[in-house]
């Protein structure tokens, strides 16, 4: 990939990573940092492709983006964001167009122990399970969040597989399953819903 993050890294004022591969994980940026945290703010990530993580893949410590933009990746199996293990926060960012052959348009998360996104929009990203995020387990907080126009099989925005996930005031707006769950779809765990509008989403099944 673009990046191998093994300490610490703050990546500032408007970096860009366009067109980055991995032939297996972390398309940009591959962190493994135990449990150092990696900050990157206003950076630019697009057309990242790898098999696991095509813009970024967390192995491992905890990470946190802010004001950064995501578009057009591909995975060829989960996640445009993977998060294997660790923390993650995600604040005041764009995803777009994220496809993932798997789980996870825009981010799939495995084994983490807090997830907390705030502010972004996560738009037109497409995957089987998960076309905005695909949650396999977790604590996962969804804050002031737009899913606009995202699609899957099952969970066209998002698709939890088992966790406790709350959230509020925020958008499903326009997505669409061809099977179940056009906004959310839960397989198993507690999902919690405030302050929240789902409208013209379209399941088929």
């Amino acid at each position: 990939g673009g990046v191998y993050v093994g300490g610490t890294l703050t990546s500032k004022s408007g970096n860009v990573f366009t067109h980055n591969r991995a032939s297996s994980n972390g398309g940009d940026i591959y962190v493994d940092t135990s449990s150092i945290i990696v900050t990157l703010t206003s950076n630019s990530m697009s057309r990242g492709q790898a098999t696991d993580g095509a813009s970024i893949y967390l192995a491992s410590g905890g990470l946190s983006i802010d004001q950064s933009s995501f578009d057009n990746s591909q995975a060829n199996n989960n996640g445009g964001i993977y998060l294997a293990d660790g923390t993650f926060h995600l604040t005041n960012s764009n995803y777009s167009f994220g496809n993932a052959t798997g789980y996870g348009g825009a981010i799939y998360t495995k084994t983490l122990q807090t997830v907390q996104i705030q502010n972004n929009i996560f738009s037109n990203n497409l995957a089987v399970l998960g076309g905005g995020i695909y949650i396999e387990q977790g604590a996962f907080t969804v804050d002031t969040i737009q899913f606009l126009q995202n699609q899957a099989n099952n969970g066209g925005a998002v698709y939890t597989q088992t966790g406790t996930i709350g959230v509020s005031t925020s958008k499903f707006i326009g997505n669409k399953a061809s099977g179940q769950g056009a906004g959310y779809y839960q397989a198993a765990g507690s999902w919690a819903s405030v302050l929240t509008v789902y409208q013209q989403n379209q399941a088929t099944a």
